[in-house]
């Protein structure tokens, strides 16, 4: 007969308070009930584990030689029950979040910085991806959130998706580029960007797949002289004049505050994205990952 979990808690009890009653008081059971237990852990070792007496039981030697692994039983269950206890609380557990690198480095630390204020028993785990790459991740169970860049497609009819901001992409470039000069005295001539040497993300990026469906409806064709994996490197790229940049907005405020790049207004074309936020069906999400639902809500 194999060993059960219960019928070793209620061994250990019954040995630390000394009665079958007293351990069916603790357990919230009958004392036939406890007995059937204590009876069939016998049974399963082949030895006797305790004698009763008129005050209540004593173990055998067999009994002594078990009741440290029936104590460890009890720790382990009572450590699980506070585990879960704390997770349910948010007191401890973890959140991991699958991002674009827009949402990772514009969008999300002064919110992630926010909720662990007010939950900093909480292991969180920012993991930064292209739109593509995130999305993966959350799919893989890898991730139990991810924001995107741009729209959500093909994705799993299990995910649930939310757009929480919009972004604008805009057209930068150095400050004494002739470019520059016409974007600043007034909309640049969308045909003006045909030729037009460019330092682009790479494939997968949200910024990318937005502002290749943008030109190519509109039949515009920019030259790609460096393709890079990231928003830094694309603007390092604009920075040191390898070309201009389609760059979010926000990925390049202090830049055109400091004066370093100039936005190129391009007439008639506005660049805009959704930044979409995606998650399992709720029942499906963790209680850390329902909490952080409803801080963004």
């Amino acid at each position: 007969m194999a060993l059960h979990p219960d019928h070793l808690i209620t061994f250990a009890t019954v040995a630390r308070l000394g009665s079958v009653s007293a351990g069916a008081i603790a357990l919230h059971r009958s004392q036939p009930a406890i007995s059937l237990h204590l009876k069939a852990l016998s049974e399963a070792a082949g030895e006797t584990l305790y004698t009763r007496h008129r005050h209540g039981v004593a173990l055998t030697a067999a009994g002594e030689s078990l009741l440290p692994h029936a104590q460890a039983v009890v720790r382990a269950m009572q450590g699980a029950e506070r585990s879960l206890r704390d997770v349910a609380t948010l007191a401890a557990g973890s959140l991991r979040i699958s991002a674009s690198m827009t949402v990772a480095v514009y969008v999300l630390p002064p919110l992630l910085a926010k909720f662990r204020a007010k939950h900093p028993g909480l292991e969180l785990t920012l993991l930064t991806r292209n739109s593509a790459e995130a999305v993966a991740l959350l799919e893989a169970g890898e991730a139990d959130l991810s924001f995107t860049e741009g729209p959500a497609e093909n994705v799993s009819a299990q995910l649930e998706t939310n757009v929480f901001a919009r972004d604008e992409i805009i057209l930068v470039t150095q400050p004494d580029r002739e470019l520059a000069k016409v974007g600043v005295e007034r909309a640049l001539n969308p045909k003006r960007l045909n030729g037009l040497a460019v330092v682009r993300r790479e494939p997968g990026s949200g910024t990318r797949e937005v502002v290749d469906r943008v030109l190519q409806k509109a039949g515009l064709k920019p030259v790609t002289v460096l393709e890079a994996t990231g928003l830094e490197a694309v603007k390092e790229g604009a920075l040191q004049d390898i070309g201009a940049a389609f760059l979010s907005k926000l990925a390049v405020r202090r830049e055109l505050e400091a004066g370093l790049l100039v936005e190129v207004a391009i007439k008639g074309l506005r660049l805009e994205r959704d930044m979409t936020l995606l998650h399992p069906v709720l029942p499906l999400c963790s209680h850390a990952a329902r909490a952080f639902l409803k801080f963004v809500a």
